[in-house]
């Protein structure tokens, strides 16, 4: 009878001693798998990327007339061939900016900069080169626009309408412009013609034309009835 008692014991013993190992498995189980707040609130810290580093704002600016691109600051470095031109051509042209584009400057060295054109998009990665200081326009780039003339316009040598028009734009002709903010656009290009004899005028557009903002609109000739 004894000896069924200390059997019974020890059994007992071993029951609880695996219930006691057990239950501390499960603890440490649990336990790894949700590591306390403060822990995981330093690791979700420490593997969180840091904010990005802000985008420098890129100067950009206009060009005052046409400019053809050198491979370096000087006139005795030789002119940029446009590749794609000159085949498309048969014979050899060479990379050009005017008062259509927008450039920023990458470098100066002495009265030469190195710019790269912004705008028109589809350049950018073609025409860069280097241009006279003076080649750049004093101030930031005004918005270049492309769009349509709405009402019958005249086009003037200067932004205001006492000095005496060189042609004039009828609707709905295509043109671009750039837009400095004021009640004025600089005309870039556009089918200007004689108010005489209506023909088209062969004209310079470097030095500026210009044309009252009211008579342009960027809205499709298709949607003015509407």
């Amino acid at each position: 009878m004894a000896r069924n008692k200390s059997q019974t014991g020890c059994v007992s013993g071993c029951l609880k001693f695996c219930v006691i190992g057990f239950v501390l498995v499960v603890l440490a189980v649990i336990f790894l798998r949700n590591p306390n707040s403060s822990k995981r609130s330093t690791e979700l810290e420490t593997s969180s990327p840091s904010s990005p580093p802000a985008t420098p704002t890129v100067q950009e600016f206009d060009i005052v007339k046409s400019y053809q691109l050198r491979s370096g600051p000087g006139t005795e470095h030789e002119l940029k061939i446009n590749q794609k031109a000159s085949d498309k051509l048969g014979e050899i042209q060479y990379l050009s900016v005017d008062t259509s584009t927008t450039i920023q400057i990458l470098q100066s060295q002495g009265d030469w900069v190195e710019i790269q054109v912004t705008e028109p998009e589809f350049l950018r990665n073609s025409h860069r080169g280097w241009v006279p200081k003076d080649a750049i326009k004093d101030g930031q780039s005004t918005n270049k626009l492309d769009g349509w003339i709405r009402y019958t316009c005249r086009v003037y040598p200067t932004p205001d309408k006492s000095s005496k028009p060189i042609g004039y734009l009828s609707p709905p002709s295509s043109v671009g412009v750039a837009d400095d903010g004021s009640d004025w656009l600089r005309l870039m290009h556009g089918p200007v013609k004689d108010e005489a004899t209506d023909n088209f005028v062969d004209i310079e557009f470097d030095p500026g034309l210009y044309i009252e903002k009211s008579k342009f609109t960027t809205e499709l000739p298709a949607k003015w009835e509407q």
